[in-house]
């Protein structure tokens, strides 16, 4: 983060902080009024595609990001953002301050689910919308759908088994197959679904990339047998032993691989092998 931005944040969380009162007469209110976008030399509107995908969609071509219908290098200034409640007008001009800024890719990271996993459909033409508004300023979209703390899975569950309401599904989307089959229904929700006009963001140009998940994976802190409930956990440790089996022949082969080091999640009898949080290896 450059020092300006450093310090216009500084100033207008100070004035939350402390509003300005006749007993303070050194401290004011920043309160900016809105940014008229008029015509500057700072702005870097300019810097950007018309539209974005004018260019064809950004694809990688060796060590480069380019333009897949003319080539052209291209090099991205991203942002997170912006906010899911911005429609209409107030979106329009957050896409054009953006670009004024100089940014031209925008990652889009919220759900279009609710706790539970369950699609929220109402969800699909903000995010529609939101691309239409950045395209319109030369922005490209990322879009980042899936972050585990978003969701605390029901006690009844039906495709989550062994949570209370109040853990987060960490590590599930990698090995449970119901989980995997909901996820991709959230994607084919938002890429395959027309907007008013009939077009879908699986054919937009303007879309870069697709985020599989956030902050979570095996290698990740998130990953600890002991915070998995015991019916996801039987997933795993049964998915591990079949591995095991058709890697070494048998899970008494697998085993003496580690030279009598154990997990306590191991029961070979019942096919199943345990793992240690593998985070601690680094």
């Amino acid at each position: 983060m450059s020092h300006p931005l450093r310090v216009q944040i500084l100033l207008c969380l100070l004035s939350l902080a402390l509003p300005a009162t006749a007993a303070d007469p050194e401290w004011f209110d920043f309160q900016p009024a809105p940014d008229p976008l008029q015509e500057s030399a700072l702005d870097l509107r300019r810097l950007n595609e018309r539209c974005a995908g004018e260019s064809g969609r950004i694809i990688a071509r060796g060590e480069e990001f380019v333009h897949a219908t003319t080539g052209q290098p291209v090099r991205l200034w991203a942002v997170n953002g912006p906010s899911t409640t911005l429609t209409g007008d107030s979106l329009r001009q957050c896409a054009r301050r953006l670009a004024k800024y100089g940014v031209n890719l925008s990652r889009l990271h919220g759900a279009p689910f609710d706790r539970n996993g369950k699609l929220d459909a109402a969800k699909v033409p903000r995010m529609q919308e939101t691309v239409a508004a950045l395209k319109a300023e030369g922005i490209h979209t990322l879009f980042s759908i899936y972050f585990p703390l978003w969701m605390t899975p029901s006690a009844d569950h039906p495709w989550l088994k062994g949570y209370d309401g109040k853990q987060h599904p960490f590590v599930a989307l990698m090995f449970n197959p119901e989980f995997q089959e909901q996820y991709r229904g959230w994607w084919k929700a938002l890429l395959l679904t027309p907007d008013a006009q009939g077009r879908r963001l699986v054919d937009e140009p303007a879309l870069f990339a697709l985020e599989i998940q956030n902050e979570d994976s095996f290698f990740f802190w998130t990953f600890n047998p002991d915070q998995i409930p015991e019916a996801q956990r039987q997933l795993l440790e049964s998915q591990f032993g079949v591995w095991l089996k058709q890697k070494y022949g048998s899970l008494e082969n697998a085993l003496s691989q580690w030279k009598g080091s154990t997990s306590k999640g191991d029961d070979p009898a019942s096919g199943r092998v345990g793992f240690r949080p593998l985070w601690n290896m680094a």
